[in-house]
């Protein structure tokens, strides 16, 4: 005498059918038909996600560079211009003054 169990048969067949009419069940329920289409938004969410997430991070990175190479040359810009503006400053300041900064 054996004492293995299988599964097989008539036994399997209707627990499989129990268990999707279970679920058809539960599923065609107001419920169920929620809880479908939220399960359904956010697997559109994360795969809207997924493929919209390349381009959208070169886009942002190369905005990032083009902005930084803008600061670069505003800060050169800017340090040249305030360089001949305070030597000129200096200048008429402490020449045409009779060598007076006050």
């Amino acid at each position: 005498m054996s004492s293995e169990i299988s599964v097989e048969g008539p036994e399997k067949t209707s627990f499989l059918r129990r268990f999707t009419a279970g679920c058809l069940k539960a599923a065609c329920s107001q419920v169920g038909l929620v809880v479908i289409v939220v399960i359904y938004v956010l697997l559109g969410a994360v795969l809207f996600e997924y493929l919209e997430s390349g381009p959208q991070v070169q886009e942002r990175t190369a905005i990032h560079r083009s902005r930084e190479e803008c600061l670069k040359e505003l800060w050169a810009i800017t340090g040249t211009a305030l360089d001949a503006l305070t030597s000129e400053y200096v200048y008429t300041e402490y020449y045409e003054n009779g060598g007076c900064l006050a």
